[in-house]
């Protein structure tokens, strides 16, 4: 087999009169070409893992790059699997599986070790500013994940004059000639067949070819794209701008910035550069198998993983559902089976090659367990004429997941979530016929054509969610808040490394692993791991058992006498990430690196938990100058409950574009705080920031002025912040970044900045600020609460902090600051004794039984309680049932994350029925990008979330969900109802 990364037909015997591919076509020549082929997902692992399982990405759940075959099916059988069980000795070289994103591979598909090479790769220094680890670099190899936006772009293309074997390509195709000439002899001698993947990666990008290849070709004489616009009235969720080709200089970072013509130009000739590159190499594949002689007897088969835009559409790369993107090219030669120089116009998908070689080479009919989607084209392979399908299906998830149909003549695309209502759904329908390019959306005037295809789609069964791990599917996440734990595993692998199983993460946790064979229990509390590791090496299938209680802790291997050592204790809190099986999912549990995937397999997993251990709740006193509880009541008692979310108008990335002059926007705030408005919102909680005072202060209470007028406007009342411990520590005046392309708050700043902040003087310099704003609105009814400081010893471990670009302060030493700041801020504002409450939020942390000094100082300073909380609604619960006992108002300053299970539907009624004031993270899709998860620092996200993360409304004002929208308008009307006859 041989595969080639973002090959589309981009090739001689395709009919591209442009093309330099004579050993591709030279390979046609010898079987036959299927015209009409296309991939199932135009993205790479999840294509590739659909050729290898014969499985649709919607019947898997293996839509991402960093989907994971082995925890999602442990017991799949792989195209090489099958053959391999049917007596095939069955190796890899290049890029088979996709390797990178967090992905490693499946070592269990092949007899041998795989021969890895490069994807991304330079031999000019100046390519990599030279010589650092690039982006893509990084994510190819498994490098910083969780730093990928810190590190710089490499080059889009290079043409050095250099050997072949300079680059990855052409050592794959030096190697699998060698393996080739091992394979002859093999089935000389013993008579072993052989099963050889050869992966090449180029034309996927960079453009790195050697310069013989780029000079085959004049730019200018190279096409440039013809219709660069998305298509009239096609949904939003359809098109594409930026993404990956965004992490390649001189392309700009900008999603939406247009391309020059010479760049397109140089994008163009390095992809048909590449593709000269790559014939040649599998030219060389090509000689090497005749020259064994093998070549009469050994089917040969060449497949694209998937297309690629070339600016059409005003698309580069992949990932959608259009032509570009979906069609490949797949050859299949059957010495004996196949007419030579033979093509057909039927349609094949990626899932067919999987039982077409079965059937060819006599093996059974692949039965899985996975669901074989695909169907045998070897009648076609006899004869061109016969038809097994009448249509192609692929898919492609974005904020919606779009299911597509091709015929012969038409596309019909379906964007829905998987489970949602058909009312929900958006079309697509084009006819390539009238309009092969795409232009026009006839999904709105096609009624007979649409209702044909809409009745082949529903044949198929409704797709899986995405990654469906074990960790959602099996492994429910047990509560381990003061509870003993046993855990007991089987697990097997020729040396298995990797987690097992693991709860929590970098602060509160544990993780059961193995290390080179050495199983190794993990404890983590407050950010210390206690670890016991056997110093047996284990092999084969293997029974595990660990246990923790407040004694010591365990480890068993096969039913024997355990190891132990003396107990941490038990963990006092039930730690924010869930249970995860085979990997560990968000921040590391363990000392490792996560996702640290386990590289065998997991055959059965159970974890139990004792009883709780019962615990006190700490007592708490009240700090100088703090409202007594009767007067904090009191204040709660004459407003209404409030509503409503931290707000950003969606033209600013952070509190600085909101508040600085330039880019001060009262429109967007007053158009946004409208929609606030209308759904029964009645507060905001703003951030404001101290750099746009030191710079003018006069200035900036005008536009302070100015946006209070405009939220009294609206009926919306404000809680002001004025500092926050979050995102980057080192915020500066002027204009602010572009936001970085999917990733989550990718510019919101700290306010103070790291120097200030470890610096006890310089804090001292910020007396000024907070007492001349709350001396100006001390007595403004506009103003609600103040907010002295959002989470204060924040570490930032997703972005800055732990293993990240270390900018970020050690969390001991951001702690210790942030304390000193805290409680200065309180004292400031004693001195000026405003007549709305003083509050500083807790966040994390078990701060109702162990609290700590800093947890201490916000609790028993604040007039108010105010807490974070991005729990479900039983933890949640739980929260506002232990802070009840203040005995003051409280306040959840921010909830909701829908991939955290923390939802409006959840967590706002829990809050009105408690009067508990709630404000949500996120209000509106803007240059924030807080629809992306806190992940989306670690791992790359080219498409929308679905679900959106955080956010209310998109950008035009078009609610995320109408039914959260009704929830807030409801419930809001009802407490003023409540309010009126109290």
């Amino acid at each position: 087999m041989i595969l080639v990364d973002d090959l589309k037909p981009a090739m001689g015997c395709y009919g591209d009169r442009f093309a330099k591919t004579p050993h591709l076509d030279a390979l046609t020549s010898r079987g036959m070409r299927f015209d009409a082929a296309y991939c199932n997902q135009a993205v790479c692992a999840p294509s590739r893992f659909t050729l290898m399982l014969g499985s649709h990405s919607t019947s898997t759940g293996l839509y991402g790059l960093g989907s994971q075959l082995r925890q999602i099916i442990p017991d799949a059988v792989t195209l090489p699997q099958h053959f391999a069980k049917h007596g095939y000795h069955t190796e890899s070289l290049g890029k088979i599986f996709h390797i990178g994103h967090g992905n490693h591979g499946d070592p269990a598909s092949f007899s041998v070790p795989h021969f890895k090479e490069k994807v991304i790769e330079y031999n000019e220094p100046e390519s990599t500013d030279g010589g650092k680890l690039t982006r893509e670099e990084a994510f190819f190899t498994n490098q910083q994940l969780d730093r990928i936006r810190s590190l710089p772009r490499g080059a889009a293309y290079e043409s050095p004059d250099v050997r072949d074997d300079a680059y990855a390509d052409g050592r794959v195709a030096d190697e699998t000639i060698r393996r080739l000439k091992s394979a002859k002899q093999r089935l000389e001698r013993d008579g072993t067949p052989f099963f050889i993947a050869a992966g090449f990666a180029r034309p996927h990008l960079p453009f790195s070819a050697p310069k013989k290849y780029w000079d085959l070709f004049d730019a200018n004489e190279l096409p440039l794209p013809q219709h660069e616009s998305l298509p009239n009235d096609a949904p939003g969720v359809a098109g594409k701008r930026g993404g990956e080709i965004t992490n390649y200089k001189p392309v700009p970072e900008d999603a939406n910035a247009p391309f020059s013509e010479e760049l397109k130009r140089n994008l163009i000739h390095g992809y048909y550069a590449s593709t000269a590159y790559v014939d040649a190499q599998i030219g060389k594949v090509l000689r090497g198998l005749d020259e064994t002689g093998l070549a009469d007897n050994t089917i040969i088969v060449l497949w694209g993983d998937h297309g690629f835009h070339l600016g059409d559409l005003g698309i580069w790369t992949k990932h959608t559902n259009y032509e570009q993107a979906t069609r490949i090219p797949i050859v299949i030669v059957a010495p004996g089976v196949t007419p030579p120089k033979s093509s057909t116009k039927q349609l094949a998908e990626s899932v067919d090659i999987y039982p077409t070689l079965a059937e060819l080479a006599g093996l059974p009919r692949p039965t899985g367990p996975q669901s074989i989607d695909g169907v045998s084209l070897v009648p076609v392979l006899e004869n061109p004429e016969a038809r097994v399908r009448d249509h192609a299906f692929h898919a492609y998830p974005k904020r919606t997941l779009g299911r597509a149909i091709r015929t012969d003549r038409y596309r019909l695309v379906q964007w829905k979530s998987p489970q949602a209502d058909e009312a929900s759904a958006e079309y697509e329908l084009y006819d390539y016929q009238t309009d092969p390019v795409e232009t026009q959306n006839l999904a709105g005037s096609r009624p007979a054509v649409m209702s044909r295809l809409k009745a082949i789609l529903a044949k198929y069964p409704e797709a899986v969610s995405r990654n469906p791990k074990q960790s959602n599917k099996s492994a429910k996440t047990p509560p381990i808040a003061n509870r003993s734990i046993d855990i007991d595993v089987t697990v097997k692998g020729a040396n298995p490394s990797g987690v097992v199983l693991a709860q929590g993460g970098n602060q509160l946790g544990y993780a059961l692993h193995l290390i080179d064979g050495h199983p190794v229990f993990d404890v983590r509390i407050d950010g210390k791991v206690t670890r016991l590791r056997s110093t047996i090496r284990v092999s084969g299938r293997t029974r595990l058992q660990a246990s923790l209680d407040e004694q010591k802790m365990t480890l068993a291997i096969r039913g024997g006498t355990p190891i132990e050592i003396a107990s941490p204790g038990l963990l006092p809190s039930q730690p924010i990430d869930g249970l995860s099986v085979g990997f560990d999912d968000r921040s590391a549990a363990g000392d490792y690196t996560a996702p640290n995937e386990f590289n065998g397999t997991i055959v059965k997993q159970r974890v139990s938990v004792g009883e709780p251990v019962p615990t006190e709740i700490a007592s708490f006193s009240s700090r100088p100058g703090r409202w007594t509880a009767k007067r904090a009541n009191r204040w709660y008692d004459q407003i209404e409950w409030p509503i409503g979310a931290n707000y950003v108008p969606s033209s600013a990335i952070n509190q600085l574009e909101m508040w600085q002059a330039d880019t001060f926007d009262p429109e967007t705030i007053d158009r946004e705080l409208g929609w606030a408005a209308d759904i029964g919102m009645n507060t905001m909680r703003v951030f404001l920031h101290d750099i746009p005072w030191k710079t003018d202060s006069q200035e900036f209470f005008n536009r302070v002025d100015r946006y209070l007028e405009i939220a009294d406007k609206h009926g919306i009342r404000t809680m002001f912040v004025f500092f926050d411990g979050v995102w980057h520590p080192y915020p500066k005046a002027g204009p602010q970044p572009e936001p970085t392309p999917g990733v989550h708050n990718s510019g919101w700043v700290q306010s103070p900045g790291r120097d200030i902040l470890q610096d006890p003087s310089k804090q001292d310099a910020l007396k000024p600020y907070v007492q001349s704003v709350l001396t100006r609105y001390k007595n403004d009814h506009r103003v609600l609460v103040w907010d002295l400081f959002n989470e204060p010893d924040n570490p930032n471990f997703n972005a800055y902090g732990g293993g990240g670009a270390k900018i970020e302060l050690d969390q001991p030493e951001k702690t210790k600051f942030a304390l000193r700041l805290v409680e200065k801020s309180f004292a400031w504002a004693r001195e000026v004794d405003p007549s709305q409450p003083l509050t500083v939020g807790v966040w994390r942390g078990d701060y109702l039984t162990h609290p700590t000094e800093y947890q201490r100082a916000c609790l028993e300073n604040s007039d108010v309680i105010s807490f974070h909380s991005y729990e479900p609604e039983t933890k949640t619960r739980q929260l506002i049932e232990g802070l009840a006992q203040f005995g003051r108002p409280m306040l959840c300053t921010e909830y909701m994350a829908r991939g955290n299970q923390s939802t409006f539907e959840d967590i706002l009624p829990l809050l009105q029925m408690h009067d508990v004031a709630a404000y949500n993270w996120g209000f509106v899709n803007g240059r924030s990008q807080t629809i992306y998860p806190w992940d989306s620092w670690k791992k790359a996200y080219t498409e929308q979330p679905d679900p959106w993360f955080h956010d209310i409304f998109d950008t035009d004002g078009t609610p995320y969900r109408v039914e959260e929208t009704k929830l807030i308008q409801e419930l809001s009307t009802a407490s003023k109802k409540s309010s009126a006859g109290k």
